[in-house]
């Protein structure tokens, strides 16, 4: 596939989770918090921890699902869009509970949706240009990044405005996403069976077992 077709055809989501990322976890919903619903500073760090435990804990799950099924685009678009909901209802949030709980449900589905997102990359790329594809999609994302604040940054000019910036980052995440959920290459359906959580868990024990033979190693790093 040409470079070109690459960077808009799957490239493009990395803008999707960089923009999210710098905009909602790094700059603006913790603001949100402390001005709009007066709340400690400190509430943010514990819905980001709160999210990232979850995280840890269904990354497995999803990775071996994604094996388990062959195709990522189902999930892909599943957990983006999630991600869009939860986001563009941060401003509908009556407490300042239910914005945590938004908040924590945004993070984990933006989180799960660039698992898939990862998972398509042996999809696209080959073995000899796998570290450019991925090395032009993180400069892509960064620069969708920087592009995407200083885009939305003029919609919040005081603290105060910043709920104004949610439902546009979700649609301007929903247009990054939305090329890699219906025209990136994908693995085809593998037409599997009943997926085991629990065999999927057994294998990441196992995996953890077998680390313990290269303790070497494991200590050099």
């Amino acid at each position: 596939m040409p470079w070109w077709q690459i960077l808009y055809r799957y490239s493009l989501f990395e803008c999707a989770d960089s923009a999210w990322s710098l905009i909602i976890v790094s700059t603006y919903f913790g603001t949100f918090l402390q001005v709009v619903l007066k709340q400690p500073g400190a509430e943010f760090g514990w819905a980001v921890t709160v999210a990232s435990l979850l995280i840890a804990l269904v990354s497995p799950i999803l990775g071996a699902a994604a094996d388990h099924s062959g195709s990522r685009q189902p999930y892909l678009r599943f957990f983006v869009f999630c991600t869009v909901l939860f986001t563009a209802a941060f401003n509908l949030a009556g407490t300042v509970w239910t914005a945590m709980l938004l908040f924590i449900l945004a993070y984990i589905a933006a989180n799960a949706a660039f698992t898939f997102f990862t998972a398509m990359l042996p999809a696209v790329a080959t073995e000899r240009n796998i570290a450019t594809v991925a090395g032009m999609t993180v400069g892509l994302g960064y620069a969708g990044g920087l592009a995407s604040i200083l885009l939305l940054s003029p919609l919040a000019p005081t603290d105060e405005l910043v709920g104004r910036i949610f439902f546009p980052m979700a649609l301007l995440y929903f247009a990054f996403a939305f090329p890699a959920m219906f025209l990136a290459p994908d693995f085809a359906s593998t037409g599997a069976g009943r997926f085991d959580m629990v065999a999927a868990y057994r294998r990441i024990w196992q995996t953890f077992k077998e680390a313990k033979k290269y303790q070497a190693t494991l200590k050099s790093c």
